[in-house]
This record gives C-alpha cells, sequence and structure tokens, in this order.
C-alpha cells in the first residue's frame, strides 16, 4: 500500500467516496491514512502521492514509546511544485470568489516561493528562508501592498537565490509566465545579483543603493520592507549572541560596513520618498528607528559609502 494524507496533501481536492480509496487509522503509524492500491499509484502520483512507507518504524521508530501530541494529524507526504495540476482545483469551492481578499495567484505565488527556497535556511542555520518571504511579504501588506507587491515580495529572491535546476533566467521565464511583468519588475527591482559566483560585496551593494535612485514605487516598497525584516532580524540576533552575529555575513562586510550599508539604504529611501506609494512613506520612519536601534545596540554610527 502507498500512504498519503487522510483529506488534503498537496492532492488538489479533498478525498471523497468516488476515488475508491479506503481511509482508516494505522495503529502503527499512529495516525490517519489514505489506502492506494499498487495499482492506483500511477493515477495518484500527480496528486501528491510519491512515495511508499515500507516499514511503520519509517514514520515512528521503535525508540518512541508514546505517540507526540500531534501524531494523530493526518500525515502530509509532499509531492512536488509541478505536481499540482491546477490551483483551481485545489481550492475550488473553499471561499465563494466574491469574499476572496487576494486570488489564486498568490496562493500558488506562495507555493513556488516555498519550492524554490525549498534547500535554503536563513543565513545558513536559521529557519527555512520561507520564514523570511512571508515576513517580508506580512509587512508589505501592513504598509498597503498591492496583490502584485505582495507577490513579488513572496518571490524577491527567486532570481538572486534560483536553484541550480532553473537558474536565473529559467526563475524569470517562470514568474513572466505565472505572474506577469509587472511581478517580474519588482523581483528584477529586488535583485542585486544573478551572477555566479556573486560579485565582491561591496560593489553589489554600492550598485544596489545606486540602483535605488531609478526604482520605481513598487519596487521602492518590496524593497524597503525586505530591508526592514532584514534589519529586525540582525538586531534579535544581536541582541542573543553579540558580535557572533557577524560571522553569518559575507568577510567584506562585517560590522561596520553592514550597518554603513542598512544606514545607506535609509538615505536611499528617504531621497526617493516623493515619488513612493503613501505606505512606503509611512513604511520610512519604522526603518530609520530600526538602523539607529541596531547603532545604538552595536555602538557603531552607519556611514555609507564605507571608509578606506
Amino acid at each position: 500500500m502507498v500512504h498519503a494524507c487522510a483529506g488534503r496533501a498537496l492532492s488538489n481536492r479533498p478525498l471523497e467516496p468516488r476515488d475508491g480509496l479506503l481511509i482508516a487509522f494505522d495503529d502503527d503509524l499512529h495516525a490517519p491514512v489514505v489506502e492506494v492500491p499498487h495499482g492506483a499509484r500511477e493515477a495518484f502520483a500527480p496528486r501528491g502521492v510519491t512515495r511508499e512507507v515500507a516499514e511503520a518504524d519509517a514514520l515512528h521508530p521503535a525508540s518512541h514509546d508514546e505517540a507526540a501530541p500531534d501524531e494523530h494529524e493526518p500525515l502530509i507526504i509532499p509531492g512536488t511544485m509541478g505536481q499540482c495540476r491546477s490551483t483551481d482545483e485545489m481550492t475550488d469551492g473553499w471561499v465563494p470568489v466574491e469574499r476572496r481578499k487576494l486570488s489564486l495567484r498568490f496562493t500558488e505565488a506562495l507555493g513556488v516561493a516555498a519550492e524554490i527556497h525549498a534547500g535554503q535556511r536563513r543565513k545558513g542555520s536559521g529557519p527555512p528562508y520561507i520564514a523570511h518571504l512571508l515576513g517580508v511579504t506580512s509587512i508589505a501588506f501592513d504598509f498597503g501592498a498591492t496583490e502584485d507587491e505582495a507577490i513579488g515580495a513572496l518571490l524577491h529572491d527567486a532570481i538572486e537565490d534560483a536553484p541550480p535546476s532553473l537558474g536565473a533566467d529559467g526563475v524569470r521565464r517562470l514568474i513572466a509566465d505565472r505572474f506577469g511583468d509587472t511581478v517580474l519588475e519588482i523581483v528584477e527591482g529586488c535583485t542585486d545579483s544573478d551572477a555566479t559566483p556573486k560579485p565582491p560585496w561591496l560593489a553589489r551593494k554600492t550598485g544596489y543603493i545606486e540602483h535605488l535612485r531609478d526604482a520605481g514605487p513598487s519596487v521602492l516598497l518590496v524593497s524597503a520592507s525586505d530591508k526592514l525584516h532584514n534589519v529586525r532580524a540582525i538586531t534579535s540576533d544581536y541582541r542573543r549572541v553579540g558580535d557572533e552575529v557577524w560571522k553569518k555575513f559575507s568577510p567584506d562586510a562585517g560590522k561596520v560596513r553592514t550597518i554603513g550599508y542598512y544606514r545607506g539604504l535609509v538615505t536611499a529611501f528617504q531621497r526617493r520618498a516623493a515619488i513612493g506609494t503613501d505606505g512606503f512613506r509611512r513604511l520610512l520612519p519604522d526603518l530609520d528607528a530600526d538602523v539607529a536601534a541596531l547603532e545604538a545596540l552595536a555602538g557603531v554610527e552607519g556611514i555609507w559609502p564605507p571608509l578606506p
């Protein structure tokens, strides 16, 4: 048998009696499962049923004497991004169209962002990278982002961190095809380099700040949301581990240059306040205050460009 999620697990819709599947509680696995006959495996592969569980202890090791509190939740066996045939099928009937605050494009963008960055953690050892993307998107929404801007926030690092299987140009095509040129323009505007290996840190950061001189309102909002989330994360980490935090950054950056870069960003954004959105202008004092708090905490006055 193939064990799958009882209910929804990247299967595009709830399982129904017409599927001819048996939903049962497996005492060994301590969880509900869907039993799929081997003959039906090919038919269900596109719905996220991707592998067999050969033995019970593959999911429930013998060393576990008691079930954990969440072990009675349905098992979720993830498929791959390409296996969800249609977002419309996945969400059919869940929320009436007239009640939706976001279209299915946003739902799809969540999945694309999660898959593109599925192999990454924040600064190497932090939480899964999607946490940063969700944080940036939340900030952008708080300051009035449109749906295109929110999708751009979800995907703002997708070109820069493109998986080798797609490459930067492949990600560009994917974004343009699925989400349109407006979103692609936002993501391009948030990308400091797509080269491998990346150019030296100072050249990249100098180029990025210079590029903000011509950035449009949507790029400014998403970029500032990204930088606000970054500086808050740095400040939180600094309070926890002190100067150890700078070891997560490029050796060319360090404490002084990193803080200087964020001060330089604040100045560059402030110079563009007149052409930014109302939300962007509301965000700027928060970014300025958070950079000032980091400067005070670290005992460094940010200067950009950095001194030789």
